[in-house]
């Protein structure tokens, strides 16, 4: 009878139908005659939308048309979303959500800038020395102007000194190795571990007893642990020390004040001298002999599958021809068992990767991408995780 329209045809008199606006028009009615605009095409009249920042567009449509951002993808434009550091970046995109000067880690981390406070390329969180240059290189031939021994005199002949670790305490750890194949040394900073300030001041013996310690890793709890080749069973042996045939490598826990057996004991038991291995720390995992177990990376990366994390990956430099003991080569895998005490007691090592020449040296980016340094081919290898 015309008592009430129905201005869209759905049966429902307009004063019953859907107005958002409250302007006694239907909400259908209102965007078909353009009274309003519905620019998600949702049916609903933009003015009765979320929009949280105020602009009269829908927080959908401001998105849509690249008006506002939306880093996580909740519907939600960035500049209405929780951003507790006010730094314009929300809270689930920022690497640094409590820092408002940075919004990833970075290089030094949440809280600290990284600052090149002398432009040499080094962060001043991970500078020895933040206020000088130390790799300046003037005149562009690669090669630093200027070098600091920090560290001299040490004693070398048969072994060197290969590994270097920056520790938890801030201490600088070196490895040392032997100046023979098997005999008593002299000079007690032979065949150790040693320790320093950063600028090489107050050099100490840590540990000992390690013919050639030669590469050192810390692990995410703070623990220091080195690769260690034994003795050859083809080069001389001092007066009253037994030469064997085939000593293991060893991975060892290393403590403060610990010593490791030689050259009185290598691997678990086997003795060079009566009783040699009385009173000396085991090596938590016994590697194949004559392998030439040399470099080490602890990983607590996400790249690889989580079963990964907390293992040690170390490189195989293979044997001398001279040992007819055909070993090493390859990259293994060292899962270190629960420690029943503590320290721990033992550990499983699995060949990783293989189709080296002479593997040398491993290390893990910040990325959780592993490389392997080869020394006789002259290449770096980058081992990455592809998925099943």
């Amino acid at each position: 009878g015309g008592t009430s329209a129905d201005c869209n045809g759905n049966g429902v008199p307009d004063e019953c139908d859907e107005d958002c606006n409250g302007n006694g028009v239907p909400d259908e009615c209102d965007i078909a005659g353009g009274t309003s605009s519905d620019c998600d095409g949702n049916g609903v009249p933009d003015e009765c939308e979320q929009d949280c920042n105020g602009n009269g567009v829908p927080d959908e449509c401001d998105i849509a048309d690249g008006t506002s951002s939306d880093c996580n993808g909740n519907g939600v434009p960035d500049e209405c979303d929780d951003d507790r550091d006010g730094d314009g970046v929300i809270d689930d995109c920022d690497g640094c959500p409590d820092d408002p000067s940075k919004s990833d880690a970075g290089i030094c981390g949440c809280g600290t800038p990284d600052v090149d406070s002398d432009g040499d390329g080094v962060a001043d969180c991970d500078d020895i020395c933040p206020g000088e240059n130390d790799f300046l290189d003037s005149d562009g031939d690669g090669s630093a102007d200027e070098e600091h021994a920090i560290i001299s005199g040490l004693p070398h002949r048969v072994h060197q000194n290969n590994g270097l670790a920056f520790g938890p305490d801030g201490k600088l750890y070196i490895t040392n190795g032997s100046t023979c194949n098997l005999c008593h040394e002299e000079d007690e900073r032979s065949a150790a571990i040693l320790r320093s300030n950063l600028d090489g001041s107050d050099l100490e013996v840590y540990a000992r007893g390690l013919r050639n310690p030669y590469d050192l890793a810390f692990d995410s709890e703070g623990g220091l642990w080195a690769t260690a080749n034994e003795h050859d069973f083809y080069e001389p042996a001092e007066d009253g020390l037994t030469l064997l045939r085939d000593p293991p490598d060893e991975l060892n826990y290393i403590v403060e004040g610990g010593h490791y057996g030689w050259p009185e004991c290598a691997g678990r038991d086997l003795e060079m001298a009566d009783g040699g291995c009385r009173g000396k720390l085991a090596p938590v995992a016994e590697m194949a002999p004559h392998s030439s177990t040399d470099g080490l990376a602890f990983y607590d990366a996400g790249h690889f599958p989580a079963e990964y994390r907390g293992n040690l990956f170390a490189a195989q430099y293979g044997d001398d021809e001279r040992s007819q003991t055909p070993a090493g080569r390859e990259i293994v895998r060292i899962q270190v068992a629960p420690s029943r005490g503590s320290l721990p007691q033992s550990a499983t090592v699995t060949r990783f990767a293989a189709g080296f020449q002479r593997p040398l040296d491993v290390t893990v980016d910040a990325l959780g991408t592993l490389y392997v340094a080869d020394f006789e081919s002259g290449k770096i290898y980058r081992i990455v995780w592809l998925g099943p």
